[in-house]
């Protein structure tokens, strides 16, 4: 397959989830396979084997992929790339085990209580968090594990002069247009249903030549849309200095392991308040916009817009519900700007309402919570709401920071922010 031209990924329209697939051939000869020792302990601690329907979140071009075939499992893969998507069937097409969906994990439909065992190796963090545990614990059976992996890779211990060195490089020409400020929060799972998070971690190592490195380097995210105006200096300084320090560049790595467990609800029980982004859910959109409206007056109209927005990925802006069964009892919304004078402070949570008969349950501060841990993990950060309220976000870690006047307004509001 030939390789796409880097020009690609800076297109307008790009998504950011796609970087990888404009270099699939390299992809998926420069990644890291993870530690067998991981795979193992997995295989043995989640009682994976025939009979077990497990899901892989974005596998790439099969990173971690073979151990959950090779243990038998009933494996489906859900890929958003189609030329990630196309090597997949390549290379496992032809296992009667394996099943690969090319599409959105955010917007497909899966049916709740799908899998025994969900996972993701270094993807699910290009999730919003709440979209990502919400859905994973509706799709796993009760009893169910989601296993989360990536790699912590360390050269400066092995290598603190060579590593100096190249920080040197980086300050002086590493420029590109698409840095990497994902912070996805693993520990959160137990906030999303998820019984009590236990972490793992198996340390590996390797050695790369100059020319190696660099190849190797080519594939991270931020690196695939560096500027091309810079490109040959940093590179070209990267692999000199390695050749400078015996052409040679160790790291020491961690493989860490997140696992958590969705739990086995005693007989006769239900779960209750189910929180969620419309991301999780698409089709309570018309729903939703209803709601808003008969809550605050605006427009039908101007929520769909707004959620339209959202769910084609055209911005972050979120809009957050809680349903009690099938009924909106709970809502928020994210906007640039909230109808204040104060068009500096953005974004800013809108329309945040809980219906009188679900009050004191805490709802209002665990939508809050979902959308600015959304934000946060997209790198964006503070995040503003105006209020007249005095005291009650207080509680949920917001601060007071002054007041503006409401479009059309003659009374002072008081504005929040959440670092």
């Amino acid at each position: 397959m030939k390789e796409l031209e880097a020009p690609d990924v800076h297109a307008e329209d790009f998504d950011e989830r796609k970087v990888f697939d404009t270099i699939p051939e390299r992809f998926d000869r420069w990644r890291l396979r993870y530690t067998p020792e991981l795979f193992r302990f997995l295989v043995s601690r989640c009682s994976l084997g025939p009979g077990t329907r497990c899901l892989e979140i974005g596998p790439g071009t099969g990173q971690a992929t073979d151990f959950a075939l090779d243990a038998g499992c009933d494996y489906t893969a859900i890929e958003l790339g189609g030329h990630l998507a196309a090597m997949m069937r390549r290379k496992y097409g032809d296992r009667p085990n394996f099943k690969l969906i090319q599409g959105d994990f955010e917007q497909h439909p899966f049916a709740g209580g799908s899998f025994d065992f969900v996972y993701s190796a270094a993807t699910i963090q290009w999730i919003a968090p709440s979209v990502a545990f919400s859905k994973c614990f509706d799709i796993l059976k009760p009893g169910g594990y989601l296993a989360m992996f990536l790699l912590r890779g360390d050269y400066q211990t092995p290598n603190p002069a060579l590593y100096r060195d190249i920080q040197k490089i980086y300050d002086e020409h590493y420029r590109t247009d698409a840095h990497y400020r994902r912070r996805f929060p693993y520990l959160d799972a137990p906030k999303y249903g998820f019984e009590t998070e236990e972490q793992f971690s198996f340390p590996s190592s390797r050695r790369y030549t100059a020319d190696e490195y660099i190849e190797y380097i080519h594939t991270h995210s931020d690196h695939i849309c560096l500027r091309e105006d810079c490109k040959e200096a940093f590179y070209g300084g990267i692999r000199d200095a390695i050749l400078r320090h015996g052409n040679k560049i160790e790291f020491r790595d961690e493989f860490a392991l997140y696992l958590c467990r969705k739990p086995v609800p005693p007989s006769g029980e239900n779960r209750g308040l189910r929180l969620l982004p419309l991301r999780a859910e698409p089709g309570l959109k018309a729903a939703a916009a209803a709601w808003f409206h008969a809550k605050w007056g605006v427009p039908e109209e101007v929520y769909r817009t707004c959620m339209d927005d959202y769910l084609a990925r055209r911005t972050e802006y979120g809009w957050y519900l809680c349903l009690d069964g099938d009924r909106i009892v709970g809502g928020l919304g994210v906007v640039e700007n909230d109808f204040h004078e104060r068009k500096d402070l953005a974004p800013n949570i809108c329309a945040v309402y809980t219906e009188e008969s679900h009050r004191g349950r805490g709802i209002a501060g665990r939508l809050l919570d979902l959308a600015v841990g959304d934000l946060r993990g997209g790198g964006i950060s503070p995040v503003y709401l105006v209020t007249d309220h005095t005291g009650f976000y207080e509680r949920y870690g917001w601060e007071f920071l002054c007041t503006a006047l409401g479009d059309g307004a003659t009374k002072q509001s008081r504005i929040y922010l959440h670092r």
